[in-house]
């Protein structure tokens, strides 16, 4: 029997997904790359970067969680972005931690970028998520 490749890449990018859906705190959520046109702030967009072999028959993914907030001159960073990434940290740490093949996982690194898209002030948090999973090679 064959490697189910899309098993092995979309177990951890839908546990990624999961975890933002269940915050429950994202107007809009849009997976891969994507236009940002007709959305609604706050939004979430879940980025599958890549996937390589490590060693053996682990395999590293990178997943990132783009979370994307409007500025404006109520915005709050600790209240409208903290508390929310925060939220998806953990919701998507679980999500993971009930994904079968995955081994460890580990939020690698997380970025603001703030700027401008089509006329709104906006600040992008970016959350790189390094996830392992493990393939039984003998499969194929």
């Amino acid at each position: 029997m064959a490697i189910d490749w899309f098993t092995v890449r979309a177990g951890p990018i839908k546990a990624i997904q999961h975890g933002i859906h269940e915050t429950g705190l994202f107007e809009t959520e849009l997976t891969g790359p994507r236009t940002f046109q007709n959305i609604n702030y706050p939004t979430a967009q879940t980025n599958p970067v890549n996937t390589t072999r490590e060693s053996g028959n682990e395999f590293r993914h990178r997943i990132e969680a783009n979370l994307v907030f409007e500025r404006s001159r109520d915005y709050s960073y600790v209240d409208d972005v903290l508390h929310p990434m925060a939220s998806v940290v953990a919701e998507c740490m679980a999500a993971l931690a009930a994904t079968e093949s995955v081994i460890s996982y580990v939020p690698a690194e997380i970025e603001d970028f703030a700027g401008e898209m089509d006329n709104t002030s906006v600040l992008v948090l970016r959350i790189a998520f390094d996830v392992t999973t493990l393939v039984d090679l003998a499969e194929t």
